[in-house]
């Protein structure tokens, strides 16, 4: 059973099937999902599972958005609009940029090409180097301050100007 954080506020429970899980088991699972309130949804034992896929993948979406000149906010203010409970750039703080940078090597090795092209690999590892992984280092897309207000961070626009991609005008 794989909760999501914060646990009271996410409605979505992922349940995983291994080849091992047995038919009682994962009903089971399901009963107490359902009891929680929780949206379920059983997925099979693969690499990412299902949400962790979706993230990933959404998460090279905003790398993209940002190298094209968007703002974690612009972006934030479009997902949410979207219908998004969070926005997708402070989704990506929350969970962790070095995080998403371990995952996203991982599954290259099974998706390849269709995970990301190089450029956002690049930045991914730029901002990961330039230790921007996210709220529990204070700094990521945004900055976090004490009081738990957060603006976007300075150096994400340093590093994302060296690998702006050039978009046509419309």
């Amino acid at each position: 059973m794989h909760y999501f954080s914060p646990v009271d506020k996410i409605e979505l429970l992922e349940i995983i099937r291994s080849k091992q899980t047995s038919d009682d088991t994962l009903s089971s699972a399901v009963s107490l999902g359902l009891q929680q309130g929780k949206v379920v949804i059983v997925v099979n034992d693969k690499p990412g599972f299902y949400t962790t896929c979706l993230l990933i993948f959404s998460s090279m979406e905003v790398f993209y958005l940002l190298q094209e000149g968007l703002s974690p906010k612009e972006i934030d203010q479009a997902t949410k609009k979207f219908g998004f409970h969070v926005g997708l750039a402070t989704l990506i703080d929350e969970f962790g940029i070095d995080i998403i940078a371990h995952i996203v090597f991982h599954l290259q090795n099974i998706f390849g090409e269709r995970l990301a092209n190089s450029s956002v690999l690049e930045l991914v590892q730029t901002l990961v180097r330039n230790n921007l992984f996210g709220r529990k280092s204070r700094q990521g897309l945004y900055l976090y301050q004490d009081s738990g207000d957060k603006q976007v961070n300075p150096k994400l626009k340093e590093l994302v100007a060296n690998s702006l991609i050039q978009t046509k005008a419309p």
